[in-house]
């Protein structure tokens, strides 16, 4: 397991450096100039020498490959450079949101992970009943509407309506830190992530589930005379669970997409609302940051759901080793 793990470590890093190299020129190539976000209208008035000295100052006078290789000399140094806007280091600022980020995707996942398996099994296992018709209606009618529209409309309703629940920020303003309101804050945020995200999932788990019943094992277990819960939950969940460790991983990233928005519209502190906010202040260093941490992000969830399939099917971790020994022999 150790050396299938290096091996999927080994190959994710070219794959953060592609994401690095487009990321940084499509975003020094976009319309816009820092200078500009910086000083606004003052930056007119001022002299055109100190307009190049500001330009010079954060080094945009430089050609783009050599800003990129200074950055990724940065990167391996451990340095992500300067906040223009804020002034202070981007790897300080990445790393008071992440916690605020983790939080709020490792609890929308788990939510949806549960409610997902739960109503897709049974609605697999109770095929064309009025629980599959209504789970499959809940799932398209999720999937169609999009994550920020549902979190206006859960704002409205439960902040403003009813008035159960706060509508923005990490806690209460004034108030010190209180487990039971940070939980309070987190609640909206986390369902309207994870029912963004549910309907595509109830899906992949009810067909899943429904191509593995129909295999020729799990009707020879049903005429021996097996008791069903069993084959179900024993038998044909497992075998059905490894494609969803596989679609979980591949999905990872429109999970944390959708959290972009909905941290927004929450106002939720997290890396969604920096980015968001770093690409509309053409904060390139604290943008470049972002990008890399996000995928990252979605590198090691990839990377996760590798070990867990080949964790669940050891066939897998022997793939690797026998295309190797076969490639030498």
């Amino acid at each position: 397991m150790l050396g299938f793990f290096l091996r999927r470590l080994l190959a994710s890093i070219p794959v953060l450096f592609v994401v690095s190299l487009c990321a940084f020129f499509l975003i020094h190539l976009a319309h816009g100039d820092p200078a500009v976000a910086m000083y606004g209208s003052h930056l007119e008035k001022m002299r055109p020498e100190d307009q190049i000295r500001i330009r010079t100052n954060l080094g945009l006078d430089e050609p783009l490959p050599l800003q990129y290789g200074k950055w990724v000399s940065g990167v391996l140094r451990g340095e992500l450079g300067r906040s223009y806007m804020d002034g202070r280091d981007v790897s300080d600022i990445l790393l008071s949101r992440l916690p605020n980020t983790i939080i709020l995707n490792l609890a929308a996942m788990s939510l949806m992970l549960v409610l997902a398996v739960v109503i897709g099994m049974i609605a697999a296992i109770k095929q064309y009943s009025w629980f599959d018709y209504f789970s499959t209606c809940f799932a398209f009618l999720f999937y169609s509407i999009p994550s920020f529209w549902l979190a206006l409309l859960a704002i409205l309703f439960f902040s403003v309506y009813l008035g159960w629940l706060p509508s923005s920020g990490l806690s209460t303003i004034g108030q010190e830190f209180n487990v039971g309101d940070r939980l309070l804050h987190l609640i909206l945020p986390t369902i309207v992530l994870a029912v963004s995200h549910i309907g595509a999932y109830i899906r992949f788990v009810r067909s899943s589930l429904l191509e593995v019943l129909s295999q020729d094992y799990i009707l020879t277990a049903h005429a021996k005379g097996l008791w069903p819960r069993y084959i179900y939950y024993i038998h044909a969940f497992r075998n059905a669970l490894i494609p969803l460790i596989t679609y979980v991983g591949m999905s990872f990233s429109s999970l944390i997409g959708g959290g972009y928005l909905v941290e927004t519209v929450f106002a939720y502190p997290g890396i969604g609302q920096l980015t968001i906010y770093s690409a509309a202040t053409r904060d390139y260093p604290l943008l470049m940051g972002t990008v890399l941490l996000t995928g990252v992000f979605v590198v090691m969830g990839n990377l996760l759901a590798d070990v867990c399939c080949a964790w669940a099917d050891p066939r897998l971790q022997l793939e690797g080793s026998e295309r190797r020994i076969g490639t030498h022999g």
